[in-house]
């Protein structure tokens, strides 16, 4: 990579710049569909804007099942850029943000708040025009089309009036896209090991504690309980009696800091990053408010935890992390109330019940599984190095300043 002169009203030699209206069309999803409808024989999967993360990227958690009816251009398939053109919540941040679509176990159409880019003439590499929207300029850029007063919608005139400086070369294109996406294979890589850590701590958690096949089980005779048929020597206990429930702290966006060491929490996302933190780790962060409550997660890392949302430890003796396992078992629709606004009732989750093993097998557990979240914990580390590196490269690449 080389640093380069701008030329020609500020544009680097051999750079232009296009509309991108003039090569892409905009396909809109599943509520906008007339003639020529397909029936999905079986199940398919809908992209939703649960798929696409703030500031960008897909995230496949939020795929959900589909089986009406669709036309052929509105399905997707890897590679393809979707999207979004509204916003879940005025805090969700994803209006505009684009998504590159993955590999996806099953076919796959796009919903009513999605929109698919679809090429309609060769000029503009499909990987380079991803990058491409997730550049600061862009994102500058589509603000300006979004309207709207509870929740905003996107005009699509911001995407086809778009009219940024490319490289005309399509060679070239494709190695800033080569580039780029190398930071984000590499993530996506970590995130698979995670992925495969997290499966396997949760199937200690399930071998040991809910099939009690645990180390020495052959010795240990079952006894009866109001739960059920449990190990001897184990206790029954209500959730207030092994957790500390600690509350959130609203954080005004004025105190975010895209370059803070600690991630803020929201409400099943995260909202940004601050250099203060309100926990030390390891903590399971509760979303407690909106269509997400009931959501967790676990972060063996000192964080923020927003309003929204509250933390919640293993007190004294038992680890977080059997916590965390034993919540994710946990049905919490038990304790939803409120219709527009669904909350968790904190009363109700502190009575429920858990069965409790003794301090030895804790210990063992937790010895097991804290090898798992350190090593899940420092694979998050480095995805957050990568992440800032592809960020710091990304403005820099599409402006031309620096040529490969």
């Amino acid at each position: 990579m080389q640093k380069t002169k701008l030329q020609n009203q500020n544009l680097p030699k051999g750079w232009r710049k296009v509309k991108l209206g003039d090569y892409l069309d905009l396909i809109r999803g599943i509520a906008y569909s007339s003639g020529n409808l397909l029936k999905s024989r079986d199940s398919i999967f809908l992209v939703n804007l649960k798929n696409i993360n703030r500031g960008g990227g897909f995230k496949k958690e939020g795929l959900k099942d589909y089986s009406g009816e669709y036309k052929i251009e509105q399905l997707v398939e890897k590679d393809d850029i979707v999207v979004a053109m509204t916003d879940l919540t005025p805090q969700s941040e994803v209006i505009g943000m684009p998504a590159l679509v993955p590999e996806i176990e099953k076919k796959a159409c796009i919903s009513m708040d999605i929109i698919k880019l679809s090429p309609k003439r060769e000029g503009v590499d499909k990987k380079f025009l991803y990058y491409l929207l997730t550049d600061r300029n862009y994102k500058s850029w589509i603000k300006g089309f979004a309207n709207g007063v509870n929740v905003l919608h996107l005009n699509s005139n911001g995407i086809t009036g778009y009219t940024p400086a490319i490289p005309r070369s399509l060679d070239e294109q494709r190695r800033i896209a080569s580039i780029l996406s190398a930071f984000d294979e590499k993530i996506e890589l970590n995130n698979k090991i995670n992925k495969a850590l997290e499966e396997m701590a949760q199937a200690i958690f399930k071998e040991w504690f809910v099939k009690f096949k645990f180390p020495g089980h052959e010795k240990v005779k079952l006894v009866d309980s109001e739960l059920g048929k449990i190990p001897e020597g184990w206790e029954i206990k209500k959730f207030e009696e092994i957790m500390d429930f600690l509350d959130g702290e609203y954080i005004p966006q004025s105190k975010y800091d895209t370059s803070g060491e600690y991630l803020i929490y929201g409400s099943n996302t995260i909202m940004g990053r601050s250099n203060k933190y309100l926990y030390k780790g390891p903590i399971i962060i509760l979303a407690k408010i909106g269509s997400y409550c009931g959501a967790i997660r676990y972060s063996h890392l000192p964080c923020w935890i927003n309003n929204n949302a509250g933390g919640i430890r293993g007190k004294k003796g038992i680890p977080t992390s059997f916590i965390y396992y034993l919540l994710k078992r946990f049905n919490f629709n038990q304790v939803k109330e409120g219709t527009g606004q669904p909350f968790i009732s904190m009363k109700g989750l502190k009575i429920q019940n858990a069965i409790l093993p003794p301090q030895g097998l804790l210990d063992l557990f937790n010895k097991n599984t804290d090898s798992i979240k350190n090593c899940i914990a420092n694979n998050e580390k480095e995805n957050q190095k990568l992440a800032e590196l592809r960020d710091l490269l990304l403005p820099k690449l599409m402006s031309g300043e620096i040529r490969v």
